[in-house]
């Protein structure tokens, strides 16, 4: 699948292997034995790093090995085989998961901020269109702005966004709460049962739903990437799309992007917002 993702040469998803997911992963299979608790599960945003949200039936964050914790560029992360396409999809989706799970933490913060070398303007590809201009834009504003921005500014905007200061953030990033108005709703529960499906399931050692926005960018990067076993196809990975991210991640993204405040979050919010409309725009492409 052609995803028209293009980025400057002198911006690089690739280069740091932590940008993504950092050094545990959202997402990883399970028994089926560990599907049936039923358990919710979250993020643990206060830690300024990804939990153990999900990790293999009897896997810690202690016994995850080097490959493991390494979700790009190894076997038991990145597909070798993967096309240059795919391997932009899986660092895009990532990249969303690991800067939306939690507070970007200080490493997390000079991986962002080097994205970007020089100011050499050419773009990585054949193809000048618009929509690679904007992709562009968005990661160069996130790297500028991430080198004027502190650990703690970063933060608080974090906080002001997501979690607000004892009556709740002024973004809801769940699938549930932007197509009913309310969490723990029917969205909720047809992705779990997907998720049962697939075979990945939860630790439930935290409180997030599994619907969460960093969650679904986390389970496509895994279906992309062949993280949970097989590399999905891609009418597996677009019914995954369709059912559980189309519907409401495009217009979570612009409000992320336009919200009051926003600095930081803004060009993450135009990132994700462009970046789902090239994925809705290639599955549709598909021939079913």
């Amino acid at each position: 699948m052609q995803t028209s993702v293009f980025y400057r040469k002198d911006v690089s998803l690739e280069q740091s292997s932590d940008v993504p997911v950092g050094k545990v992963s959202l997402a990883q299979t399970v028994h089926d034995d560990a599907l049936q608790n039923g358990n919710s599960n979250s993020i643990d945003n206060r830690s300024g790093r990804v939990p153990e949200t999900f990790l293999r039936a009897g896997q810690t964050r202690d016994t995850l090995s080097a490959d493991d914790s390494n979700i790009e560029g190894n076997a038991s992360g990145m597909n070798k085989d993967l096309q240059p396409e795919e391997a932009v999809r899986a660092h895009v989706y990532g990249l969303l998961s690991r800067l939306l799970a939690a507070p970007m933490s200080g490493d997390t913060m000079q991986l962002i901020r080097g994205l970007v070398s020089g100011d050499d303007g050419a773009i990585n590809a054949a193809d000048t269109s618009e929509i690679a201009d904007s992709i562009d834009d968005a990661l160069y504003a996130l790297s500028h702005i991430a080198k004027r921005t502190t650990e703690s500014q970063a933060e608080e905007e974090f906080t002001i966004l997501f979690y607000g200061h004892g009556a709740g953030g002024s973004l809801q990033p769940y699938s549930s709460f932007y197509q009913t108005g309310f969490i723990y709703e029917k969205p909720l529960a047809e992705l779990r049962k997907d998720l049962a499906r697939l075979g990945i399931g939860a630790s439930g050692e935290t409180e997030e739903p599994e619907d969460h926005i960093a969650f679904l960018c986390e389970i496509m990067h895994g279906l992309i990437t062949g993280r949970f076993g097989d590399v999905a196809t891609l009418d597996e990975q677009a019914a995954f799309f369709s059912r559980h991210i189309k519907p409401w991640a495009n217009l979570f993204f612009t409000d992320l992007e336009t919200a009051e405040g926003t600095v930081l979050y803004m060009p993450l919010g135009t990132l994700g917002r462009i970046f789902m409309s090239i994925e809705d725009q290639a599955f549709n492409m598909i021939d079913r």
